[in-house]
């Protein structure tokens, strides 16, 4: 099965790189390129890329002269655009009926990865397969309710989840890397989780974070 690509674009540089870093650590999808030049975008859209995850951050009419000459132009590329006024697209959707979806800013994560999986079905790294791996495995909820109680804890599962390695979390609530990456081991061994990836997800399905 061949890869499937996605690519990012937006003018907010800050939205376009944190999507990009927290997706591809989380090894959710496969990244292509993320750009914030309009130009770059169109040269380097390819064959591999399957979807193009555009950030509207409110000023619509800059942003739909892009869509459609992505659209036009790309045929086997659809859009998944992020967006907080969702009226002015609505032209669009109903022209290029399945090539593109609009999702709310104000809905969350929990929208994205679903939307990601409606286009990219067969991924490799697909969240649905993944989860259908994770539910099979027997996981440890006391482990969980120790994490519920930590509040130091709980800091570091959030910044993990925002797309942070133990690295970059030096002096979290006064802790060295070190000590860091000692709460995140004991955390996995508490809990039965194999990676940090099941420690977010099933943190958040208890409501944790």
């Amino acid at each position: 099965m061949s890869k499937l690509y996605l690519a990012i674009y937006g003018k907010q540089k800050l939205f376009t790189d944190l999507l990009h870093n927290t997706l591809e650590r989380l090894h959710k999808h496969e990244i292509l390129f993320s750009t914030c030049n309009e130009c770059n975008l169109l040269e380097w859209l390819t064959h591999e890329v399957k979807l193009l995850l555009i950030h509207a951050p409110g000023n619509e009419s800059d942003t739909i002269p892009i869509i459609q000459k992505v659209l036009d132009k790309f045929n086997h590329i659809n859009i998944l655009v992020f967006t907080a006024n969702s009226s002015e697209l609505t032209i669009l959707v109903n022209v290029y009926v399945n090539r593109i979806k609009v999702i709310s800013i104000f809905k969350g994560y929990h929208d994205l990865l679903p939307s990601l999986n409606e286009f990219l079905p067969d991924h490799t790294n697909s969240v649905l397969v993944e989860r259908r791996i994770i539910a099979k495995h027997q996981y440890i909820d006391d482990g969980f309710e120790r994490i519920r109680n930590n509040r130091k804890k709980i800091l570091i599962l959030l910044s993990i989840a925002d797309g942070m390695k133990p690295k970059e979390m030096d002096g979290i609530e006064g802790l060295k890397r070190s000590s860091i990456s000692t709460y995140i081991e004991r955390m996995m061994e508490e809990t039965g989780c194999r990676n940090h990836t099941e420690l977010v997800l099933q943190a958040k399905e208890r409501g944790i974070i």
